[in-house]
């Protein structure tokens, strides 16, 4: 039997809190999917119970006035937006739909209140320590589950997979999803992870065999679901750590395997220069490619009988055939930068009808789907922008609050970096890039991905700083 003293030892030591840490860490790609118990009015799970727990455990052991002034600015607005939900609930037109965005504004305070006192609790070192090691498990891990899903093509079931049915088979139809739904919502937490591996670590980003391995995994799975965001923050990253590596190890250029790698795109160059080139699809001839890709049918004797399309093409035409088919497969589509900007146009006419208030938690979907916005967005009924989906459901003052303890976190950042410019130029990249992959999903705030990154780079500004005792 343990006595009661050395019970209370175990449960106040930081080997326990480490302990109770990681399995809430490791639980977050999961979410709800792991053991949910539905009580009637809501579903408690392992990750809800933890977190309320962890939060609960650092408010007794820790004290918020020690945070730094920017964190307690920070901490304060992600609880304002808590509460502002929360008081808005009664009002909102569907109070179903804004049920869930008041949940994750509770569980993104929580989240964010978590990071920041453990941060103090643990210590910058251990902080660090053990979140790079759970973070890099993670990426790993997802990097394993987007490589499986690729190459077998299997996914969890859902409305996406219901769609796959639908869709002609191409990247789309292996790109990974895991329990997401969505290929954009996977990446968002591939791009989560790693970004937080570069906010704690800061050096692997100018370590070229480092983060290659991270970095073209993101651009490969970013290329799968044609994410173009996606694309843009992997390869500006890639070059990023490429010129960063040149600039610290100049003596490379001077090395064995740049001196001999240059003779060989030399020849490489030689070659292309001495031979004639194929221009694929996306170059020229794009109506002769998608000629070759159509294979049309007619029924002779009740029975189905393929054929190229040459001989429909040549009676009316490369050109109109090829009019024609665009205008059949965009029938009751639109392109991927129409909708955006429409999402955008309705986000901002939601912020001008209600600047100050909002429309409220959830009510962006919800009028979107009841047909009360002006720009049309197809089936898509979400603002895909972290900062439309805010100023659009709370208001002006909230956006502007938001952003601003990100100006003093900047500020932080900038003060501590002294004599490490690098460093506060990379944590601001880093800042700015995290808003591109707020503009992946469809909502940014119902992802807890998304909390756990804004919590860490926060928290991240103090790495900025030369080592700290």
């Amino acid at each position: 039997m343990i006595r009661q003293g050395k019970l209370s030892d175990i449960i106040y030591s930081e080997r326990f809190f480490s302990l109770i840490f990681t399995i809430w860490f490791l639980l977050f790609p999961f979410d709800a999917f792991i053991f949910p118990v539905s009580i009637g009015f809501m579903t408690v799970y392992p990750y809800l119970f933890l977190t309320v727990f962890l939060f609960g455990f650092l408010l007794w052991r820790c004290s918020l006035t020690r945070l730094v002034r920017y964190q307690k600015y920070a901490l304060g607005i992600f609880f304002l937006l808590m509460f502002y939900a929360v008081c808005y609930l009664p009002f909102v037109a569907n109070f179903k739909s804004g049920l869930m965005d008041v949940r994750s504004m509770i569980l993104q305070a929580f989240t964010v209140g978590i990071i920041f006192l453990t941060f103090q609790y643990l210590g910058r070192k251990t902080f660090v320590d053990l979140i790079f090691k759970l973070s890099t498990l993670v990426f790993t891990f997802y990097s394993l589950i987007a490589w499986l899903e690729y190459y077998t093509g299997i996914h969890i079931a859902g409305r996406h997979t219901e769609k796959l049915l639908h869709y002609t088979i191409g990247n789309i139809t292996y790109a990974p999803v895991f329990i997401y739904d969505n290929p954009n919502t996977f990446l968002v937490y591939l791009f989560a992870t790693a970004f937080i591996i570069f906010l704690v670590k800061p050096a692997i980003l100018k370590s070229l065999k480092w983060s290659f391995a991270i970095l073209f995994t993101l651009l490969f799975f970013a290329l799968i679901a044609d994410s173009r965001i996606g694309k843009y923050l992997s390869e500006a990253l890639i070059v990023y750590s490429v010129v960063n590596y040149l600039i610290i190890n100049k003596s490379f250029l001077r090395q064995f395997y740049f001196r001999w790698m240059t003779f060989l795109i030399a020849l490489l160059l030689i070659v292309i220069f001495t031979h004639p080139i194929f221009l694929g699809p996306i170059w020229k001839k794009r109506d002769e490619y998608l000629l070759k890709s159509i294979v049309t049918v007619r029924f002779e004797a009740g029975k189905p009988i393929f054929s190229p399309a040459d001989s429909v093409a040549t009676e009316v035409g490369i050109k109109k055939f090829a009019e024609a088919f665009n205008k059949y497969n965009s029938e009751n589509t639109m392109s991927s930068d129409i909708v955006r900007q429409h999402l955008i146009e309705n986000g901002l006419f939601l912020i001008k009808q209600k600047p100050l208030t909002g429309v409220g938690p959830g009510q962006y979907a919800h009028l979107s789907n009841i047909g009360k916005l002006p720009k049309v967005t197809g089936t898509v009924n979400s603002p895909h922008e972290m900062l439309t989906e805010l100023g659009s459901q709370y208001g002006i003052p909230m956006l502007l609050l938001f952003l601003l303890s990100f100006l003093f976190a900047t500020i932080r950042a900038w003060k501590l970096s002294f004599g490490q410019r690098w460093k506060f130029f990379q944590w601001l990249m880093l800042a700015v890039f995290s808003f591109g992959i707020g503009a992946m999903p469809s909502a940014w705030f119902v992802l807890n991905g998304g909390w756990l990154l804004l919590a860490i780079l926060f928290v991240s500004v103090e790495f900025t700083s030369p080592e700290l005792t």
